[in-house]
């Protein structure tokens, strides 16, 4: 791993705790919708929405109902993950502007 790719991560955690624990399912609509608009496959939008779940969990201090091993067994790769960490961005800066 890269330190882009950890400065990316750690980005991704430090957002996340920007957004309230109740309004998840408002990012995950605008992540889902944000995936959509850029042709991802159902496949990696269902990845997605786990990876988004353990991030969340993780944040949240709960224990996650994925690891990372089980995502990467699900073909969530290195490049994957770090398009999905940008579209979490993306959405969490979408969320900002709307709420």
């Amino acid at each position: 791993m890269g330190s882009w790719w950890f400065l990316m991560s750690k980005n991704v955690y430090e957002m996340l705790k920007t957004v309230p624990y109740n309004n998840v399912s408002l990012l995950a609509d605008i992540v889902t919708e944000e995936m959509q608009e850029q042709k991802f496959k159902i496949h990696d939008i269902a990845i997605m929405s786990e990876y988004l779940s353990y991030l969340i969990d993780v944040i949240g201090g709960n224990n996650p109902q994925y690891t990372l091993k089980d995502l990467r067994e699900r073909e969530l790769t290195k490049d994957k993950q770090e398009a999905f960490n940008k579209i979490i961005i993306k959405s969490i800066n979408k969320y900002h502007e709307k709420y």
